[in-house]
């Protein structure tokens, strides 16, 4: 059963938070609180897309294709904290 928010309309949007914050690529960086310990400024958090090119640029080196790869393994860590 549907209960239209107002009369004669079947959908409706909530508008999210606005994040002012972007990365390079003018996708929002999203609040701190969900985060999950990983940096304490945009800077930090964003970090990680330079350990995933360093990885990727290791893979190269030892001629592995990652476009080709269906998987990889990544035991990963957890935040410092």
């Amino acid at each position: 059963m549907f209960f239209p928010y107002k009369e004669g309309n079947e959908c409706y949007i909530i508008n999210g938070t606005d994040y002012t914050e972007k990365c390079e690529l003018d996708l929002p960086i999203p609040p701190q609180e969900l985060w999950l310990g990983y940096g304490k400024n945009s800077m930090e958090y964003l970090h990680g897309k330079e350990q995933v090119a360093k990885m990727i640029k290791i893979l190269e080196q030892d001629g592995y294709d990652i476009s080709k790869m269906k998987r990889i393994m990544d035991f990963g860590c957890a935040p410092e904290e």
